[in-house]
């Protein structure tokens, strides 16, 4: 099986001052970052909503996130508080100690665990970058790592021997999240891959999930409809395609040209065939193959560890962390909200209730579209996902500003639904 990773490798880091983000440049101002006032970060109210962020750091659940290995001195970084914020990294969910068995098995203590035991390659970078991005908006958020098997970035190793990561298709992956996902409290699964449909997929391994975790995954970045690739085809995982944040360049420009509220790859026209811009999904409104939502990934700050510096990166495969970072949001303030009304929290969140939050503050600035092919619901405030989610539960949402409503029942949508 092979899996296609979103690959960054072709962008040059090169110094800049300037404030836009294209991709590749360095950020000479990691304060910018952390202050949430990039405009990528601005675009979603990162400052607004970090005025909610608990005071015990307590977001009630776990973010599991599926990408390429994660070495221990990334770990321990992650962790440090050395970049600006800390996330604490639970465990790395990889290949079990013994090499006879093909058994997933968490790593939960960096401190007495080597690189080769948690099965980490040299090439991988790519898992550390998406981590970067949750500690942007989500400090000291818990994560589970899972070291994914990324055939295309190993070419010394033999497809799914297992040496350097579990395999996506393994059983073994996912009885690991079925019996532990209560235990470890995970809430929102995040993706940053996708592959074309294979036979050694059993289907079951995402559908038989609970209806408790909210799976998100990039779409991918080609210009094209790739509502049928794995993940994203199944009907609880939930598609992240690219909008771009900031007009920045000019239509010209070689590469990045980024228009502001447009769908990444509208600026460049309706074919790209550059690795910049963003699938989309089929047209079918809130179809298992549809794009379902968009977030900024044309130019957001990630940290490049092997440069030691922040960046501005590109593709859907950071859109994702965006969004899996508003769906714990969401979940957390409807906790909290349902509390403050009942006096305990909801025994369960389940992943339709987060769907509609997400779905009902999400806009797209440029059109009066509702839904569209090619942005879903649109992209989500972050500060108004916090308190629509919070207020949702008081009963209480005249005062928060959502960009969608739930669509009339007989938009029957060969391309989009016009707002009524």
């Amino acid at each position: 099986m092979t899996i296609n990773l979103i690959n960054l490798s072709s962008i040059e880091l090169q110094p800049t001052t300037s404030l836009l983000g294209t991709p590749g440049d360095v950020i000479n101002d990691p304060n910018i970052v952390l202050s949430c006032q990039d405009s990528a970060l601005e675009y979603i109210d990162c400052q607004g909503w970090k005025n909610f962020v608990p005071e015990d750091n307590d977001y009630d659940g776990t973010i599991m996130v599926f990408d390429d290995g994660l070495s221990i001195e990334m770990w321990d970084l992650l962790e440090s508080g050395d970049l600006g914020f800390s996330l604490d990294i639970m465990g790395v969910l990889s290949n079990a100690p013994s090499p006879e068995t093909y058994e997933a098995y968490l790593y939960d203590d960096p401190s007495i665990y080597s690189n080769e035991d948690i099965r980490f390659h040299p090439n991988n970078w790519h898992g550390f970058a998406v981590l970067s991005v949750i500690g942007t908006v989500l400090p000291h958020a818990k994560i589970i790592f899972v070291n994914i098997q990324i055939i295309s970035n190993l070419p010394d190793i033999n497809e799914g021997d297992g040496i350097y990561g579990l395999d996506f298709g393994s059983s073994a992956l996912w009885d690991w999240i079925i019996n532990n996902y209560r235990t470890f409290n995970i809430d929102v699964i995040s993706m940053s891959f996708n592959y074309q449909p294979t036979t050694d997929f059993t289907d079951s391994y995402i559908t038989g999930l609970s209806d408790e975790i909210f799976l998100v995954t990039s779409i991918g970045n080609r210009g094209e409809n790739e509502g049928s690739s794995i993940p994203q085809k199944y009907e609880n995982v939930y598609a992240v395609g690219s909008i771009d944040h900031e007009n920045r360049g000019t239509s010209s420009d070689p590469d990045y040209y980024s228009m502001k509220d447009h769908y990444s790859g509208s600026a460049i026209g309706a074919v790209c065939s550059r690795d910049e811009c963003s699938f989309y999904g089929d047209t079918t409104l809130g179809g298992a193959t549809s794009l379902d939502f968009v977030m900024p990934g044309n130019g957001v700050p990630i940290y490049d560890f092997n440069a030691g510096s922040w960046k501005y990166g590109a593709l859907t495969s950071f859109s994702t962390p965006y969004l899996a970072a508003a769906a714990q949001i969401a979940r957390y303030a409807y906790t909290e909200g349902y509390a403050s009304q009942n006096g305990a929290p909801p025994t369960t969140v389940d992943r339709f209730i987060i769907y509609e939050i997400l779905k009902t503050v999400a806009d797209i600035p440029s059109s009066s579209d509702l839904w569209n092919q090619r942005y879903g619901w649109g992209y989500v405030d972050l500060l108004d996902v916090y308190n629509w989610a919070y207020e949702k539960e008081m009963g209480d949402t005249a005062g928060v500003d959502g960009g969608g409503t739930t669509p009339p029942s007989d938009c029957g949508i060969p391309t989009f639904c016009l707002v009524p």
